[in-house]
């Protein structure tokens, strides 16, 4: 779980700025609450704040950390996305740490990076264990070379996974476009030395698999539609019914290959269907679904032939289907997000515009549906939804509120900071203008 994020020296934060999911001194809501030994954090917090004011961009910094991470520094130009509101901040390091929870205890890890150069110029991870900080490992660039620093008592490595770690660390010290955490999951055996060493293959597991930054364009990993061979897309339909779409069934209808060259280039489809055969050969892995932005395809191989379905919707109106493309944006967007309610593991959802397409009443209904999920996960987004203002709904430590400074940048604080009454109207006090974060129009002045 997330317990604190933070950023400096990228895009519009200059000074590091933290985002925290740690609680503050409300008792209300404490469902929305998750206990662990050392730390209790939120099961969700929404950010506010007028347009272009950071909001995206601190969703970008957590996507971008965890794409170096994952990755690698990318391909993609970096050079220019330090804060550019100070000349010098293009020879300064950007900085991004993560504090988080795996197995129930507290880890700080954390790199600096000069965006202008790509290299790695630290990285860190401590374990903040009965809130007694130690250092796991340290890397420090100096000149071209990487100087580490790690704990092997701490670690608890024997010989073997000693000796493996110091031949990975002597052939790591002039790379510089990389971490060490991805070095040492990058197609190697996990150190697994009485379970402490795990850390630095659960810790790349984490920013893998468990946190997913969604972009206002992009859907989740998973979407409703992987639902669809595990319960029949049954939870879907309830799920779509109860949001008032007007849907009450996902029906099926066999196509020809010929039918996804209307959509796809001719070679591509045959690439695809290659593929199949290939993992089904491989892995046994015989079903694949294939969306276009106007149709869904399921694609099956039985025995050695290779089945095609298209996956239309019915409504309860009428007798008549329809694909995904003719259904409404709003209709598409929580089929997307229907993963967000639907998985029921531990995992991290970080959404910018979650509101996207959909109604306000959609997006205040989805959100009170999240909260009263019983798993432990976490949802973090950005959203225009001003109704869940609203101190019945949410906690004044699960707000928070980006303002735009007169110099560019942005400044990130949460709405615990005002200590409000209870019974205050925090939606009316934030339009006032109370807590900042809201346009400010000089045609009105």
């Amino acid at each position: 779980m997330l317990v604190n994020f933070r950023v400096g020296n990228y895009l519009s934060y200059d000074q590091l700025s933290l985002f925290s999911m740690v609680t503050g001194k409300p008792r209300k809501h404490p469902k929305h609450v998750m206990k662990f030994k050392d730390v209790s954090i939120l099961k969700f917090a929404g950010l506010y704040g007028a347009n272009a004011s950071g909001k995206s961009n601190l969703v970008k910094a957590i996507k971008f950390s965890k794409n170096v991470i994952t990755k690698g520094i990318p391909d993609t130009i970096t050079f220019d996305k330090y804060c550019k509101v100070k000349n010098v901040n293009r020879d300064n390091d950007s900085n991004f740490e993560y504090e988080l929870v795996i197995d129930d205890y507290v880890y700080v890890y954390g790199f600096s990076i000069n965006l202008f150069e790509k290299k790695v110029t630290k990285e860190w991870l401590y374990s903040l264990a009965d809130n007694v900080e130690v250092e796991l490992f340290t890397r420090e660039l100096n000149g071209n070379e990487n100087y580490f620093k790690p704990n092997y008592e701490a670690l608890s490595l024997d010989q073997n996974d000693r000796t493996r770690l110091e031949i990975y660390i002597e052939d790591f010290k002039n790379v510089h476009d990389t971490l060490l955490i991805r070095e040492l999951n990058k197609n190697k055996p996990n150190l697994i030395s009485n379970g402490k060493a795990s850390i630095l293959n659960k810790l790349f597991y984490w920013f893998s698999e468990i946190l997913e930054v969604i972009s206002p364009d992009e859907s989740p990993s998973e979407t409703g539609l992987t639902y669809l061979r595990r319960d029949n897309g049954l939870g879907l339909v309830q799920f779509l019914d109860e949001f008032g779409t007007g849907i009450q069934e996902i029906c099926t209808q066999e196509v020809h290959e010929k039918d996804l060259y209307k959509e796809i280039p001719s070679m591509i489809v045959k690439n695809i269907l290659e593929n199949i055969v290939e993992e089904s050969n491989n892995d046994g892995n015989n079903h694949a679904l294939l969306r276009t932005p106007q149709n869904i395809y399921e694609i099956n191989r039985l025995d050695k032939e290779i089945q095609i379905k298209n996956i239309t919707f019915k409504h309860a109106t009428d007798q008549v289907t329809y694909t995904l493309g003719e259904e409404s944006d709003g209709t598409v967007r929580l089929v997307e997000l229907y993963d967000i309610l639907a998985n029921e593991s531990e995992k991290i959802y970080v959404v910018d515009e979650i509101d996207r397409s959909l109604h306000p009443n959609l997006t205040h209904n989805f959100i009170k549906s999240y909260l009263n999920k019983k798993n432990n996960g976490q949802l973090i987004v950005t959203t225009h939804e001003d109704r869940l203002l609203d101190l019945d709904i949410l906690r004044r430590d699960e707000i928070w509120f980006v303002e735009k400074q007169e110099n560019g940048t942005s400044e990130l604080y949460s709405l615990e900071k005002f200590k409000e009454r209870f019974d205050r109207d925090i939606l009316r006090a934030y339009l006032d203008g109370r807590y900042g974060s809201i346009p400010k129009f000089k045609f009105f002045n």
